[in-house]
């Protein structure tokens, strides 16, 4: 319901109190794992070709105070190809950081 042309406010609000649930439980296991914090942020698009900002980067913006890392579907796979590739998704900015 979030990422619907009428969106629903409280749709936006129980995802983002999710996610910040999820990290005050999780960000251990995720720093522990990786052996650093988290210093960006990124949102994976689904293979279905949305026009604008993806939903959950506008209902997180600002929340998390990482930089964003902005991504894209590669144009050469179909929307039907639900193989994995490793070059599926494209990274359109720039990362410093880990």
């Amino acid at each position: 319901m979030y990422k619907g042309a009428a969106r629903s406010g409280q749709a936006q609000r129980n995802l983002l109190v999710l996610l910040l649930l999820f990290l005050r439980d999780h960000i251990a296991c995720l720093t522990a794992r990786t052996g650093a914090s988290p210093t960006h942020v990124i949102t994976v698009p689904s293979t279905r070709v949305r026009p604008g900002v993806h939903p959950l980067t506008e209902l997180v913006g600002g929340q998390l105070r990482l930089p964003w890392i902005t991504s894209a579907v590669n144009p050469s796979y179909g929307p039907d190809d639900h193989d994995f590739h490793a070059d599926c998704f494209e990274r359109l900015s720039p990362v410093t950081g880990r």
